[in-house]
């Protein structure tokens, strides 16, 4: 069983999460994205507790790997459109000229 895929998604309170059979869709205040799932991998939603939950719908060794995949994909949505995302580059080395 994959770890990663077990895990639940908390949905936070300004993200909206929309179910179309296989096709997900997110909607937050830095805007919007969507993604079909395959069909080896199904999910549900609480709507109560705003949790969503991942599962497999074969017990196959592809179905194994695109179940993990498609829990980090769906989260890493939900972070994108309710935090955003931020890249900070460093200089670790540089590059200076010595006098010979």
């Amino acid at each position: 069983m994959s770890r990663i895929g077990k895990q639940v998604i908390t949905i936070p309170e300004k993200v909206t999460v929309k179910l179309n059979g296989q096709k997900i869709l997110v909607d937050g205040p830095k805007g919007n994205l969507s993604r079909i799932l395959p069909s080896l991998v199904c999910c549900t939603m609480n709507e109560e507790s705003n949790k969503l939950f991942i599962e497999k719908t074969q017990e196959t060794k592809l179905a194994q790997a695109l179940y993990g995949l498609s829990r980090t994909l769906v989260a890493n949505m939900i972070t994108g459109v309710s935090v955003g995302f931020e890249k900070k580059i460093t200089n670790y080395w540089r590059w200076l000229s010595c006098p010979t």
